[in-house]
C-alpha cells in the first residue's frame, strides 16, 4: 500500500548584481553590487558546483562598493540561517568600511589630506522561539565601529584628530505571523521590540 515517489529538482538562482551610476553634489557616484541570495559556502572548493556559483543552501553572501571624489564605502556580508543544522539559528556578519574626505570650497574639491575612516564589524545570531507561540524570534548581536580621524574639524564630531571606539550590543524580540504577500500582507500581525 505504499508508493516511492522520486522527485527531480534544479536549484534556481535568485541572485542580483547592481551596477548604477550618477552625478550629485558635484560629483560622479559609481555603484557596484553582488549579492548571492542562495550561496552554499560548503561547496566553494568544488570546481563543478560553480554554475555559475555554489548554490543550494539559502546562505546569503553580499558585496558593494560604492565611491566618489568625496567618498569610499565598501561592505560585505553573510547570513547562514540554519547554524548547526538542528534548529533554526540564524548567524549573521558584516564587514564595513568607510572614507569621507572633506570638501574644500575654495577650489570645490575633496581634500584627499583631510578625512575620517570607520570601520566596522558585525555578529548577530537570532533564533525562533516556542514560547508562547513559533512566531517569536530572539535576536542578539555585537558590533563594534573604529572612528579614525585626520584633520576633519568639522563640528560633526568633538574632535577632529585622532580615534574613538564604539561598542555595543543589541538584543531584540519580534513576533510576524503576517501572511500572504510579505509587502501587503492580508492578515496577521508583526511588531518588533529592541534594546
Amino acid at each position: 500500500g505504499t508508493l516511492d515517489v522520486n522527485y527531480s529538482i534544479v536549484e534556481k538562482g535568485s541572485s542580483q548584481i547592481e551596477l548604477q551610476g550618477g552625478y550629485g553634489g558635484g560629483g560622479f557616484i559609481g555603484t557596484l553590487g553582488l549579492s548571492f541570495n542562495n550561496f552554499a559556502s560548503k561547496d566553494l572548493f568544488k570546481k563543478d558546483a560553480y554554475k555559475p556559483f555554489p548554490m543550494g543552501d539559502g546562505q546569503s553572501l553580499a558585496l558593494r562598493l560604492q565611491a566618489s571624489r568625496f567618498f569610499q564605502t565598501s561592505s560585505f556580508s553573510f547570513t547562514e540561517p540554519w547554524l548547526g543544522g538542528e534548529k533554526p539559528v540564524q548567524f549573521s556578519t558584516s564587514i564595513s568600511q568607510t572614507k569621507q574626505f572633506l570638501y574644500n570650497p575654495l577650489t570645490r574639491n575633496a581634500d584627499k589630506n583631510r578625512s575620517f575612516n570607520i570601520t566596522g564589524v558585525t555578529f548577530g545570531v537570532a533564533k525562533k522561539l516556542s514560547v508562547p507561540d513559533d512566531y517569536f524570534v530572539l535576536s542578539q548581536a555585537i558590533s563594534f565601529q573604529y572612528y579614525d580621524l585626520n584633520d576633519y574639524n568639522t563640528g560633526l564630531f568633538t574632535f577632529g584628530n585622532g580615534n574613538s571606539n564604539n561598542l555595543a550590543y543589541t538584543v531584540g524580540l519580534s513576533r510576524n505571523n503576517t501572511f500572504n504577500d510579505p509587502i501587503y500582507p492580508i492578515g496577521g500581525s508583526s511588531f518588533s521590540l529592541s534594546a
